[in-house]
């Protein structure tokens, strides 16, 4: 019976399109071409989201990846910078000496002796003294805030 059936609905199939236009089984093969095309088209347009979606995810991860490395770049340079730091002030506590040193061997010396009448008038600074001489002065002296005056203003308050 099953094939009755069967036989029965392909000819009422051959018989529908038989009753159609050209035109109209034109039409319906295009349809069905459109069908099938959209169908490609919606599965082509899933891929590509599943790969967007998967790049976007591998994007981020690098991304993370990338700031966890300058992070500990970052800390290792800043150590290196604490450390620096650490021998330029262990080197700067031995300075003053040096400087002192320096300042002694680098003293503008007058072609013009002064009479020698007395000490201290050797020792009184004056405008012929540089900078750096009057500032060793200054720190000889106890004066706070040395480094940051003129001349004039270290002459006046060792002078």
């Amino acid at each position: 019976m099953a094939s009755k059936k069967s036989t029965k609905s392909a000819k009422t199939t051959k018989s529908q399109s038989a009753d159609k236009s050209p035109e109209e089984l034109a039409a319906q093969k295009l349809a069905k071409q459109a069908k099938k095309d959209a169908e490609r088209a919606l599965d082509a347009a899933k891929k590509a989201k599943h790969k967007a979606k998967k790049d976007a995810e591998k994007a981020k991860e690098k991304a993370k990846e990338a700031a966890k490395k300058a992070k500990k770049d970052a800390e290792k340079l800043a150590e290196r910078v604490k450390a620096e730091a650490k021998k330029a002030k262990k080197a700067a506590k031995g300075a003053p000496k040096d400087v002192a040193a320096a300042i002694k061997k680098t003293a503008p010396k007058s072609t013009v002796q002064p009479p020698l009448t007395s000490t201290s008038a050797v020792l009184t600074p004056n405008d012929g003294w540089t900078v750096v001489a009057l500032r060793a002065k200054a720190r000889a002296n106890g004066v706070v805030g040395y480094s940051k005056m003129t001349k004039a203003e270290l002459l006046e308050r060792i002078g």
